[in-house]
């Protein structure tokens, strides 16, 4: 069968399309090492990446996202599946966000390296090989009324410093497990 694959560039910024819904398209793209990259996929797609420094952004509906040997920030979302990020090195100014509905989070960072992470895993564990410094927090209530009723939002993280701290770096999940690794 055939089916159309569309690639449109404007201002160094590459978009790839294509209609074919019955099985899945591979595309393997090569960028310089120090680069922003945003991918994006939805519906039983897969992203992957690896070996880049710069600020990155990863949203995938109804697959996993897998980024390894990364230096600088990362935003990755993935609806309903899991979420792997592996930093070749911790960036000193850059905050990262990994969230996931349904969906485990894996953070590996060097063993030396030092993180402030913020956990929110609504209906699952938290693993960690790091020695953690638990942060006193308090929780946030947000109240907003309006004509149509009021709403109330509570959020309860947990905040640890890993190795004195250092950059943020935020992973929240609904229901799913958090685990914390170390790498050489």
């Amino acid at each position: 069968g055939g089916y159309t694959f569309e690639i449109d560039e404007d201002d160094n910024e590459i978009s790839l399309d294509t209609d074919w819904r019955a099985n899945k398209v591979s595309v393997l793209a090569r960028v310089p090492r120090r680069a922003d990259v945003e991918l994006q996929t939805v519906n039983d797609g897969e992203l992957f990446i690896s070996n880049i420094t710069g600020n990155i952004e990863l949203y995938n509906t109804n697959g996993p996202i897998t980024a390894k040997n990364i230096s600088g920030s990362v935003i990755a979302e993935s609806i309903n599946d899991t979420i792997d990020v592996s930093f070749g090195q911790v960036d000193g100014g850059q905050a990262s966000s990994f969230e996931s509905i349904n969906g485990d989070l894996y953070l590996r960072i060097p063993a030396r390296a030092g993180v402030e992470v913020h956990l929110d895993s609504s209906q699952g564990e938290i693993y960690s090989d790091f020695e953690v410094e638990i942060v006193p927090t308090e929780k946030k209530v947000q109240r907003n009324e309006s004509g149509s009723g009021t709403s109330i939002r509570i959020e309860n993280v947990i905040v640890a410093r890993i190795n004195g701290g250092g950059p943020a770096i935020r992973l929240k999940t609904l229901h799913g497990d958090i685990h914390i690794l170390k790498t050489e």
